[in-house]
C-alpha cells in the first residue's frame, strides 16, 4: 500500500505496474495444494524491474525542478553532507578507476550490505550471514506447461520443504503487460547453507573471485546451479521441478542481518 500511495501522489498517470494476487496456496512436497486462503483486496505485486524503470523514467523526465543526472557502473567510495549539498565520491567500474565527485540536493544510490554507503551511514551495523542463500529468477508464463500454469496463476505459492522454503509469484511482464502469454512467474528459493565453507564455494565466480554477498548472473560458476542443488529442494514437487528446468540465469545473494 505504501508504494501505491507514493506512486499515486508523485508519479501519477503511469501505466499498469501491479497485478492482483487472488489467493495464497501452500503446497506439500508432492505438489499437492494443502491450504488455500484468499488474499486481501489490496494485495498487489510488482517487480523491482518495473518499479525501477517507472521511477527512473519519472525522475529523468521531471520538468518542474532541477535536471537529474543518471550514472551507472560507478562505485561509491564516500558521502558527506554539509547541510547545503550532498557530496558523493565515486569511481568507475571500468579500466579508469579515477575518483570523481558530484554535489547535489538529493542523491539516490543503490547500495549493498557491505557497501561504502552503508558503512558511512550506519558504521555500527555489522552484517552477519544468517545461514541462507536465495536462488531468485523469473520466467515467461508461456515457458511452463499448462498444468503448472494453472496451479501458479494469479496466486502466491509457498512450497513446503524441510529447512528451506520456496515462494512463487505471478506478476506482469517486465514491460508491464497483463497479456497471459507475456506475464511471468518469479520465484525465490531460500536454501539453508549453514556451513561458511560451502557458502564461499557458492559465491566464487567463474574467474575465481570470491564475492561477499552475491554473484553476478553472468559470472556464476556452471557447477553452481539450482538444478545441481535440486536434491536439496522438494524434488518430488513437479511444479518446482519444472520451474528449475526452465531457469537459465538465476540471481544468488546470501542473506545477512541486519
Amino acid at each position: 500500500p505504501g508504494v501505491r500511495t507514493f506512486v499515486d501522489e508523485y508519479v501519477k498517470n503511469y501505466p499498469t505496474y501491479v497485478m492482483k494476487q487472488v489467493m495464497l496456496k501452500i503446497l506439500n512436497r508432492k505438489g499437492e495444494v494443502e491450504v488455500v486462503t484468499g488474499h486481501s483486496s489490496s494485495t498487489m505485486l510488482s517487480t523491482c524491474g518495473i518499479l525501477y524503470k517507472m521511477f527512473k523514467s519519472h525522475l529523468l523526465s521531471c520538468v518542474n525542478g532541477p535536471v537529474a543526472t543518471y550514472e551507472t557502473e560507478k562505485v561509491v567510495q564516500d558521502i558527506k553532507n554539509d547541510e547545503q549539498k550532498i557530496t558523493v565520491t565515486f569511481s568507475d567500474l571500468g579500466i579508469d578507476s579515477t575518483s570523481n565527485t558530484i554535489k547535489a540536493d538529493l542523491v539516490i544510490a543503490a547500495y549493498g550490505v557491505h557497501s561504502a554507503i552503508r558503512r558511512s551511514l550506519f558504521p555500527d551495523l555489522k552484517p552477519e550471514y544468517v545461514g541462507y542463500v536465495i536462488w531468485r529468477s523469473a520466467m515467461p508464463e508461456a515457458t511452463l506447461l499448462r498444468g503448472a500454469r494453472k496451479v501458479l496463476e494469479n496466486s502466491t505459492l509457498l512450497f513446503g520443504c524441510l529447512k528451506d522454503y520456496i515462494l512463487t509469484f505471478h506478476v506482469l511482464s517486465e514491460n508491464g503487460s497483463l497479456i497471459s502469454s507475456e506475464r511471468q512467474f518469479t520465484w525465490e528459493w531460500y536454501q539453508h547453507i549453514p556451513n561458511p565453507t560451502n557458502l564461499e564455494t557458492i559465491l566464487t565466480d567463474i574467474n575465481g573471485i570470491k564475492h561477499s554477498t552475491a554473484v553476478p548472473r553472468d559470472k556464476m560458476h556452471p557447477s553452481i546451479s539450482p538444478r545441481n542443488y535440486r536434491a536439496a529442494a522438494p524434488s518430488s514437487n513437479p511444479h518446482f521441478t519444472e520451474i528449475l528446468e526452465n531457469t537459465t540465469k538465476p540471481l544468488l545473494p546470501a542473506v545477512h542481518d541486519p
